[in-house]
């Protein structure tokens, strides 16, 4: 981009070269020098699985992240769309034009190589919530200052994506009320999270709260917006997503725990302070750590499930939690007594 000609002060790429190394060798260096390249081996073999593979089921299509950051970052991608590009503004300084320029490359390179990477997870273009947000409120400044017009395609912009969370908020807990319809419709793809619906939840209607509020706030944030009242109109915005997300935390995370994970908590709960090992048989999660306080004093080879399940030198109870995706499986394997089942978790013991 420009001319292959140097861009900066060959010094201050020496030092700058020098500090970046210095802050790895603190950490990479001193892990070799100490134990040998194994970590550095390791690390590259994994991320080269999760760059080739869908590692750990996190598998999606292409445009993942697309969706992900457009929906997930509103209101702010919106105005962050007109600034995507290297198209600067009339009485902008140099500064200001390279600023763009390398926020622009930061979320081009983040975006373009999380989308080849195989693994799909919502954080993973997480960086490219600073350049985007950055962007964005360059767009805003310009609007503010009268370089640029609140357009069109803007509105519409805004009324999707914050359309979509009015249309989740509002109708989940009109779903509530049709859970068998639901259940049936889910059931023939995914007995797991059919029965999750199983969970008992307590719905009031008072849920479409956020919904109703967050419909208003982007009503009204066009409105003041299109009439040019850009300080009415982004005050709106962003203090009323801010209400909005409080809100849905609010009326929300409690009862999509329940659905979801509630009864492996309350399995995981009960073992507190139980001499034991639990295992989760083909599926990967923090619950056993936390909620049971499993102690890291341990036989070492209780990391290993098929050691805790099949072998004769377990020294403690083990309890086994899996999906009711592998009941039929897990019954089948004779170390194991089935001791429960609750929305679409199954538990086994043996001794």
């Amino acid at each position: 981009m420009n001319g292959f000609k140097l861009f900066i002060n060959p010094l201050h790429f020496i030092v700058y070269t020098l500090m970046t190394s210095l802050v790895t060798l603190a950490w990479y260096g001193l892990e070799t020098w100490q134990h040998g390249p194994w970590f550095i081996q390791e690390f590259i073999k994994y991320n080269y699985r999760l760059f080739s593979t869908p590692d750990a089921g996190h598998a999606g299509f292409p445009g993942y992240h697309f969706v992900i950051l457009f929906f997930g970052c509103f209101p702010a991608s919106t105005f962050a769309l007109r600034a995507l590009s290297f198209r600067t503004e009339s009485g902008e300084t140099d500064y200001q034009r390279d600023y763009q320029k390398w926020m622009v490359i930061l979320f081009w390179v983040v975006l373009i190589i999380f989308t080849i990477v195989k693994s799909k997870i919502v954080h993973y273009s997480s960086m490219c919530y600073f350049p985007l947000t950055y962007l964005a409120s360059l767009t805003i400044y310009r609007l503010w200052t009268g370089r640029i017009v609140f357009s069109t395609w803007m509105k519409v912009s805004l009324a999707v994506s914050g359309g979509i969370f009015v249309i989740l908020t509002v109708g989940l807990p009109i779903l509530s009320h049709y859970v068998d319809w639901l259940q049936a419709q889910i059931a023939p793809d995914d007995i797991f999270a059919a029965a999750n619906l199983d969970a008992k939840v307590n719905w009031t209607g008072w849920e479409a709260t956020p919904g109703v509020v967050l419909f208003f706030v982007i009503l009204f944030g066009i409105r003041f917006l299109s009439r040019q009242q850009y300080e009415r109109g982004l005050v709106t915005l962003f203090i009323g997503t801010a209400v909005f997300t409080t809100l849905t935390l609010w009326f929300f995370v409690a009862r999509i725990e329940s659905i979801s994970q509630a009864a492996a908590i309350r399995f995981f709960e009960a073992r507190q302070g139980e001499d034991c090992y639990i295992v989760t048989y083909k599926y990967r999660s923090y619950g056993p750590f936390f909620y049971a306080r499993q102690q890291p004093e341990r036989h070492p080879k209780s990391w290993d499930d098929e050691w805790a399940i099949h072998s004769t030198e377990v020294d403690k109870p083990v309890y086994v939690i899996a999906k009711n995706l592998l009941e039929a499986e897990v019954d089948t394997i004779p170390t194991l007594r089935k001791i429960g089942s609750e929305n679409g978790f199954v538990f086994y013991k043996r001794k």
